[in-house]
């Protein structure tokens, strides 16, 4: 196993609603038993970051940001089956860190050790994430380029959106619709658009959801919350990208130390698709020579 440096580049928050600051700090050690150390090629920007940087999540600062990574395994924890994981393994993490793993959530039919109540910690949200070197209207049309099948301006107004809806369902309505949206009627038109008896998914993190109540008794609308997903979500997701050759749209920044820039294209509302850091070069370079692109 190649050495470890002992110092890395991280982009941190060290004060509350102030710009994320990029300094040195330790490359993480004292691996515990289950973890891994990632060696971390690209980093991207989500809505949650903003909320961290705001201070509404209870972070404790300094902390470095980012909750979405992807890299290379470059170190194991003692009980780690290389079976499962090793060194060079091409990974995607995400936000958890060290549910139990014997609650009912972590044992539950579905997994959901997001769910875990004795969970150690999120990453990028109360303890350190992935931007750094190592971690533990255009919108209609990119919608279109992402895959959708059908495309629906909601500007249109929400009589009509429920209308259009309908000419595509077959008068039935979405079985499932998800609200991805902070705007204030958005779950109203998410209920408006789903079948009798069907499911919203809310996702979207506004102070208060308003939910017309017919649409709960008279129509038995079932609403749900989603936090991120279970492995095993994430692994049929990967699938579905894969099967289905879903794409999405991509803002690269080269180097933590243009993280100001990315978040300046963020907050413009001018950013197509992801906004993202390339970490490390070299390790997207080896992507594109082996035909498995990362970037």
């Amino acid at each position: 196993m190649p050495q470890l440096p002992h110092k890395m580049l991280a982009a941190q928050v060290i004060q509350f609603r102030t710009p994320h600051k990029l300094q040195q700090a330790p490359v993480p050690k004292d691996l515990a038993p289950n973890d891994l150390l990632i060696k971390v090629a690209v980093a991207s920007l989500c809505h949650t970051n903003f909320m961290v940087q705001e201070g509404i999540m209870g972070t404790t600062v300094p902390c470095t940001a980012s909750h979405e990574g992807a890299g290379a395994v470059v170190a194991t924890g003692s009980v780690v089956n290389e079976s499962d994981f090793k060194i060079g393994d091409r990974v995607m993490a995400g936000i958890l860190y060290h549910p139990c793993g014997i609650c009912s959530n972590c044992q539950g039919p579905e997994k959901y050790s997001q769910y875990c109540a004795h969970i150690s910690g999120y990453l990028g949200v109360t303890m350190d994430g992935f931007f750094a070197e190592y971690a533990r209207d255009e919108g209609l049309e990119l919608t279109k380029k992402g895959g959708a099948d059908i495309v629906i301006d909601v500007r249109i107004g929400h009589d009509k959106v429920v209308e259009e809806i309908k000419k595509v369902t077959n008068g039935k309505g979405a079985a499932a619709t998800v609200n991805v949206s902070d705007a204030p009627k958005a779950m109203a038109t998410s209920c408006a658009i789903t079948m009798m008896h069907g499911t919203v998914i809310q996702l979207a993190q506004p102070d208060d959801v308003v939910i017309p109540f017919r649409e709960l008794i008279f129509r038995d609308i079932r609403v749900r919350g989603s936090l991120i997903c279970s492995p095993e979500e994430g692994q049929r997701m990967l699938q579905v990208v894969d099967e289905h050759r879903i794409s999405v749209d991509m803002n690269p920044f080269n180097g933590l130390d243009e993280i100001a820039k990315l978040i300046e294209l963020a907050k413009s509302g001018k950013m197509k698709g992801k906004g993202i850091i390339i970490v490390d070069p070299e390790q997207i370079k080896k992507e594109k020579e082996s035909g498995l692109e990362m970037v």
